[in-house]
């Protein structure tokens, strides 16, 4: 989730409030903590890449589902460009 500039009390929170599984623990821990790849993850705990995107995806929901109950908790950044239109056509 590069979405969100991580620090131990932001990850702390997140975790409080959230009821992760293992699989997503670790995923999390190896992704926010580690700063390592999907790929990288995915050898490390023997799993398949979709496997670590979909658990990646669903902590993303569950941060969004999550984020109005903290104060701490910063809201997620849009990673994607504006949509540009073409001018004159």
């Amino acid at each position: 989730m590069k979405e969100v500039d991580w620090n131990a009390p932001i990850y702390e929170e997140f975790l409080r409030l959230t009821y992760l599984t293992d699989f997503q623990r670790k995923v999390m821990d190896k992704h926010v903590i580690e700063r390592k790849t999907n790929y990288q993850i995915a050898m490390e705990l023997t799993a398949s890449e979709s496997s670590v995107q979909r658990a990646i995806k669903e902590c993303k929901k569950m941060y969004d589902s999550v984020k109005p109950y903290s104060d701490i908790l910063p809201e997620r950044k849009c990673l994607r460009s504006p949509v540009i239109e073409n001018e004159g056509e």
